[in-house]
């Protein structure tokens, strides 16, 4: 249960505009596809299909429609080439591997200076165990951050949690989200230190006094 050593990955989230033109099955699968690849929808036009029988007695959910999406792509920091075209070719991938008609036709990657980004800590929820003492005690190591999954994500609180589900993530300090989003942040490994280093710090004043 304690804090992992191994290197933390971080993401990046790359907004992509990709297009797809097919049936309803493609649409209602590209959608399962998305869910499954934790790529959030942020918009989505797709454009009617009829609702009268086609000549013939084929289904109108049979013929091709297109449907645009705006999408929120997780990308790793520190893989190969710019994070839009990272983004740009996972969906590329998607699109090959479950033969629909999905392209890409725009990936946006914008971000304030690394010192500047405000980031978040994955974690576990907070313990809803029984005994007091063992709850408490396992909400200040979650706190202190001996919870942490390994994996940290840049954005605003909320966009994060849109990622991840609430309660699920913890800032490096304990700051109202308003202040979280909009003051500077220090590196991650840095403030994760003075994290602990604060903890252990008020223990031992506690314990003297």
């Amino acid at each position: 249960m304690g804090q992992s050593t191994v290197k933390q990955p971080v993401f990046f989230t790359v907004q992509v505009v990709v297009t797809l033109t097919g049936p309803m099955e493609h649409r209602n699968r590209a959608r399962e596809l998305f869910e499954g690849m934790n790529w959030k929808i942020l918009e989505a036009q797709e454009e009617p299909y009829p609702t009268v029988l086609l000549p013939g007695g084929d289904s109108p959910s049979r013929i091709d429609r297109r449907a645009t999406y705006r999408l929120a792509v997780p990308v790793e920091s520190g893989s190969a080439g710019r994070p839009e075209v990272l983004a740009s070719q996972q969906v590329k991938d998607l699109a090959e591997a479950a033969d629909m008609d999905l392209r890409p036709s725009r990936a946006d990657f914008s971000r304030r200076q690394r010192l500047q980004e405000p980031h978040c800590f994955v974690c576990a929820r907070r313990s809803e165990h029984p005994h007091p003492l063992i709850r408490w005690k396992f909400n200040l190591e979650r706190r202190a951050g001996l919870h942490d999954t390994g994996t940290v994500l840049f954005g605003s609180l909320a966009e994060v949690e849109d990622l991840v589900g609430p309660g699920c993530v913890r800032p490096p300090f304990r700051r109202r989200p308003q202040t979280h989003d909009e003051s500077p942040r220090l590196r991650v490994g840095n403030a994760h230190i003075l994290v602990l280093k604060f903890v252990t710090v008020s223990w031992l004043l506690r314990l003297n006094s």
